[in-house]
């Protein structure tokens, strides 16, 4: 018996006040990438795999599978690799109404090589990605939970400060 997705999620904006049943199981914050797999060597590989990756993506899709309701926070390029994000988060039944596009930044990219089971490399292409323009996406939906590992923010602590002070007033936080 395999996992089915859950339905789609609404993308109706949320009430000021939201009842329990609107809240969302789970608000994740971060920047989902496209993923481009070469099976050994990248230098000796004919073709990539490509999917879908990053940690808030992969916890939103793996709890919207098991049935919670799910949302994201991000901001995409608005490029080919952004729509398949987007079109893959809804496909698996995550709330993308807050996923914004940005026409004058890329969507991230991860490289990864596998080059034996124990010799996995990975590369990033992050740096001035459509998630560094994050500020300013406006009021999120009220959520039990917060998932963000913020990765993108370690290199501009007052941004942390800002963005964590912001997420707090939005959402109950749990211990991890």
């Amino acid at each position: 018996m395999g996992l089915q997705a859950a339905p789609a999620a609404s993308t109706d904006a949320p009430t000021a006040a939201a009842t329990a049943g609107d809240m969302l199981d789970l608000l994740t914050v971060g920047e989902p990438l496209i993923c481009l797999t070469a099976a050994g060597r990248l230098s000796a590989s004919p073709s990539l795999a490509k999917s879908v990756g990053g940690a808030e993506a992969n916890v939103a899709i793996g709890l919207a599978r098991l049935g919670l309701r799910t949302g994201y926070v991000s901001r995409v390029g608005a490029d080919p690799f952004g729509d398949e994000i987007v079109r893959t988060l809804r496909g698996e039944g995550v709330d993308v109404s807050r996923v914004q596009r940005s026409t004058a930044r890329p969507t991230g990219l991860m490289v990864k090589e596998l080059r034996s089971p124990h010799d996995v490399r990975v590369h990033y292409y992050r740096q001035g990605s459509a998630v560094t323009e994050l500020d300013g996406i406006g009021h999120a939906p009220a959520a039990r939970h917060v998932h963000a590992t913020g990765s993108r923010s370690r290199s501009a602590p007052a941004r942390r400060r800002r963005s964590a002070s912001c997420w707090r007033r939005r959402a109950r936080w749990a211990p991890a």
